[in-house]
């Protein structure tokens, strides 16, 4: 297989939530459900993350990428925020934090 200048889980991976769209819930890292409660894309929630390369060569430990993520935000947004972390390892995560990133607007949003 080829390695590409990025990976994306596409639009339907994280579509939904575990009580109605989204194929094999929770899709999370620590197996965190989504609960009982929140209506789909009127409560907050991540819909789409894509990670790419800064210079557009394959995506390669040690070089700088970029994170797009499409949440969607509640009410007006200004409630929101998303954080961001990576980790060196991913068969032994330890999670470091980049940074935050208020979701700006309502509804559908690119952070």
């Amino acid at each position: 297989s080829t390695v590409g200048s990025s990976c994306t889980s596409g639009t339907q991976l994280l579509n939904g939530k575990g009580s109605n769209l989204e194929p094999n819930p929770p899709n999370t890292l620590d197996m965190c459900s989504d609960g009982l409660v929140g209506v789909y894309h009127s409560d907050e929630s991540i819909d789409e993350i894509k990670v790419s390369t800064v210079d557009g060569g394959p995506l390669r430990g040690g070089a700088m990428a970029e994170i797009e993520v499409k949440i969607w935000a509640w009410n007006d947004g200004s409630a929101d925020t998303a954080d961001f972390y990576y980790a060196t390892n991913a068969n032994a995560p330890i999670w470091e934090f980049i940074g935050s990133k208020r979701a700006g607007g309502p509804d559908l949003q690119t952070l």
